[in-house]
């Protein structure tokens, strides 16, 4: 596989992580993105990127995607893979606005920076709260 740079959201989760791990066993480039909100365990979160955030060809941000500037994070990048979202279907009628803005806000923006980009794909992962 040749090199390719990927930025991935919600790296600190269990899909996330693992496809991080396998992102860097092709050889790529990951920039990973997470918020590390509390609606899991901080330490469990952290423990799932601690061997990635050591990899040489591996960024760890620590952010929000509604905050970051996605441009200059996309700027290299063949595939960004979105995963970051905040579960519960549930919980989210009593915290509509926190949903609203991990959920849609922060995919419209993820949306919006790539829509110049020359990205060869854009995925969205969805949730079992679908």
């Amino acid at each position: 596989m040749s090199s390719k740079s990927v930025v991935i959201t919600g790296a600190a989760g269990f899909i996330g992580s693992h496809l991080t791990e396998r992102c860097l066993s092709l050889g790529w480039n990951v920039t990973t993105i997470d918020a590390f909100t509390d609606y899991y365990p901080d330490g469990l979160k952290r423990l799932n990127l601690a061997q990635a955030q050591e990899h040489p060809r591996c960024t760890v941000i620590e952010g929000d995607v509604v905050e970051l500037d996605l441009g200059s994070l996309m700027e290299n990048a063949a595939i960004v893979f979105h995963l970051a979202a905040q579960p519960g279907v549930r919980a989210s009628w009593d915290e509509f606005d926190l949903y609203a803005r991990l959920n849609l806000s922060a995919t419209q923006r993820l949306l919006h920076a790539a829509r110049h980009r020359s990205l060869e794909r854009f995925v969205i992962a969805s949730s079992s709260s679908i």
